[in-house]
């Protein structure tokens, strides 16, 4: 299950046998997404096709995606992981409606200024900056600066099945 949006103000197209729906404005459980485009182009064939870009604030981002089916495999592993920070997105999300759980999903977040914490793990990061790729298998990040004990470091994570290891849930140096 998706988490829904909301204040979405759009223009929907009825063309041939199918839909286009473009917005510049709608919210989903505190993201903000300032442009979406929604199609399904074929009535009889159905695949909606949605492309967004959009900004977060605070933990709402994190909160999104740990809502969504993005992380179901890593759901339990990342319960107790705070993310606190602004981030900006943009994802391409294609699901047959006839099979919606094979969805597929592309997209990337940019941190800035995020802080990451977790007291099981004896984890705190802070000032987090750099750009973190994500499909529906998981997500990774070659190099995000930070800083660790207020030291700077850099950080390279994969969680889920970008880490190439199917054993494997999560892979950080």
């Amino acid at each position: 299950v998706w988490p829904r949006a909301s204040q979405v103000d759009a223009i929907a197209s009825f063309v041939d046998s199918g839909m286009l729906v473009e917005s510049n404005r709608a919210r989903s459980m505190g993201v903000q997404v300032r442009r979406a485009v929604a199609a399904i182009p074929d009535f009889a064939d159905p695949h909606l096709g949605l492309s967004a870009q959009g900004l977060a604030r605070g933990s709402s981002l994190f909160d999104l995606v740990r809502a969504s089916p993005i992380i179901a495999q890593q759901r339990q592993a990342l319960q107790k992981l705070k993310v606190a920070g602004d981030s900006e997105f943009g994802f391409d999300l294609d699901i047959p409606l006839a099979d919606a759980p094979a969805f597929r999903l592309d997209g990337d977040v940019v941190l800035a200024d995020t802080g990451v914490d977790n007291d099981d793990w004896n984890l705190h990061l802070a000032q987090l900056h750099g750009r973190l790729d994500f499909d529906r298998n998981g997500f990774n990040a070659t190099q995000l600066d930070t800083l660790v004990h207020g030291q700077p470091a850099t950080l390279a994570i994969a969680v889920g099945g970008a880490t190439g290891d199917p054993r494997q849930q999560l892979d950080a140096r």
